[in-house]
């Protein structure tokens, strides 16, 4: 809950936030459903805090694990050994880090851009 109360002054930034949270959670977890569940109740705090919808939010959460699941070592290890590219995983990683940093910051925009869209009900 402290967590969420500090996010919610990043302000416009949030969404930002929130999608490098779910790719965070992905690249530590290995998973987008528990990067979801792991930070879940962080988005729904901040959004209430800022008067964003919770459910788009947690849509910023999963939209961010996606581009996390391909910077996940699991799934590097998977993509080396099904490429037969053995011992280039760092090559891998330099790779894909960039591509899903680039990714990310186009869905944090994206989802920033529609400020409508993200107000909750409660504000309209």
């Amino acid at each position: 809950m402290t967590l969420g109360l500090a996010l919610a002054k990043t302000g416009n930034l949030y969404p930002f936030f929130g999608t490098l949270l779910g790719w965070l959670g992905v690249a530590l977890t290995g998973s987008d459903t528990a990067s979801n569940v792991l930070f879940g109740g962080l988005q729904k705090i901040t959004a209430g805090q800022l008067g964003l919808s919770p459910t788009l939010m947690a849509a910023a959460n999963s939209s961010g694990g996606v581009m996390g699941k391909m910077v996940d070592a699991q799934s590097i290890v998977v993509a080396s050994t099904a490429t037969n590219w053995y011992g280039h995983e760092g090559n891998i990683l330099r790779y894909v880090s960039f591509t899903a940093s680039r990714w990310r910051r186009w869905w944090a925009f994206w989802f920033r851009s529609r400020p409508m869209c993200f107000r909750s009900a409660k504000s309209w």
